[in-house]
């Protein structure tokens, strides 16, 4: 019997590791490529590494200014995307044949991605044409996926533009063909979506084959130690708030722990040490995503702060793993934008899922230092 094909689209490393990680549990026994898009961070040699591991049978990299979205890119540099949008519409096989050095000729049976966009919409029309019962599956992005169906959503001059050119020219609408969204807890889905959400593995320490790709392709070092038992990890909206509430905290937690147990994980933003003046260590920038440390260290007992990132939920979430969570956006003068009311019902239902205790959530410095004071004392 012929293998089922599936090809994967990934536009950042969290969806790189969910997509190696559908791929050696429920696509194992599929046909699968990739396509790394080139706004994912150093994408030619992470396609470089994974190749090495063969995890997948063909892997591509996506060189193409389709992908430059976002404020990290100027103007100058967005420009030339338009006019290879507008190419794409006409065109979409000689625009993917450039970006990616190939001819997809394959009949895939799935295309799974996370969104729609420029490159994905043209690369699942050249799937269609290869194979018209082609179905699209979708993969999250972190917890903000949970929240919204899509994080941005097209304007009307380009809904128009694509819908006149699918009647010109016969290409298809890629949300039409959605029929399955992976989550890897769907009790905490809040968005609404017009198709079934299917449950995804959790990344776990077993899956061997799963270690040892993503080790290869962020080329992990065994060497590293992570043993300190209380980790901050700094928040990126604080960072676009300018905002150095964080570092008033550890100040207050000095004063109750000893530091020598305290790290604080920097933003990959951040080009300031803020911590230095207080003695207290901080992890080395690296272009290792924080899931692929956590797999490969057990964290028990340990106790993981930020204000509001989804680090405080990954580890029940993704992994299973029994560590003490506190969330700071309480403690602070200025709360985050991002603690919204959807944010607020995704907790609820997080504390609903996993128990009133599986997060701490202090309303000022007192509190929290007694929290921690208190998780301490079982160090």
């Amino acid at each position: 019997m012929e293998k089922k094909k599936v090809l994967f689209g990934t536009d950042s490393y969290f969806q790189l590791m969910t997509a190696i990680n559908l791929r050696t549990t429920v696509y194992k026994d599929w046909y699968a490529d990739i396509i790394v898009y080139g706004s994912v961070p150093s994408a030619d040699k992470i396609a470089d590494r994974l190749r090495e591991t063969n995890v997948f049978d063909h892997v591509y990299m996506a060189d193409t200014s389709l992908t430059r979205c976002g404020k990290k890119y100027s103007k100058r540099e967005k420009l030339p995307k338009y006019f290879v949008y507008l190419y794409s519409l006409i065109a979409p096989s000689h625009v993917l044949k450039n970006a990616i050095g190939a001819k997809l000729t394959i009949p895939y049976d799935e295309f799974v991605l996370n969104s729609y966009g420029a490159l994905p919409d043209t690369i699942f029309n050249i799937c269609y044409r290869n194979n018209k019962n082609i179905k699209v599956k979708r993969i999250e992005d972190g917890f903000v996926s949970y929240f919204t169906e899509f994080g941005s959503k097209k304007g009307h001059f380009r809904q128009f533009l694509e819908s006149f050119s699918n009647l010109i020219f016969g290409d298809k609408d890629i949300k039409k063909y959605i029929d399955g969204y992976y989550f890897v807890e769907p009790d905490l889905v809040i968005a609404k979506l017009p198709y079934p959400v299917i449950r995804s593995p959790k990344f776990s320490r077993n899956n061997k084959e799963l270690v040892s790709v993503l080790n290869h392709v962020f080329n992990y070092d065994n060497s590293l130690k992570f043993d300190k038992k209380i980790y901050l990890f700094e928040d990126g909206s604080l960072f676009f708030m300018n905002s150095d509430e964080e570092v008033d905290i550890v100040n207050e937690l000095k004063s109750v722990v000893d530091s020598a147990n305290f790290i604080v994980k920097m933003h990959p933003r951040r080009k300031e040490n803020r911590f230095s003046k207080l003695g207290v260590d901080v992890m080395a920038k690296s272009s290792i995503p924080w899931e692929v440390i956590q797999l490969n260290n057990h964290f028990d007992n340990c106790i993981f702060m930020t204000v509001a990132s989804s680090v405080a939920f990954s580890s029940d979430i993704y992994f299973g793993d029994n560590c003490h969570k506190i969330l700071l956006f309480n403690c602070l003068k200025n709360p985050p934008a991002l603690v919204n009311e959807n944010f607020k019902k995704y907790l609820e239902l997080y504390l609903a899922k996993f128990g009133a205790d599986s997060l701490h959530i202090p309303t000022n410095y007192e509190e929290l230092k007694k929290e921690v004071v208190e998780i301490s004392k079982t160090f």
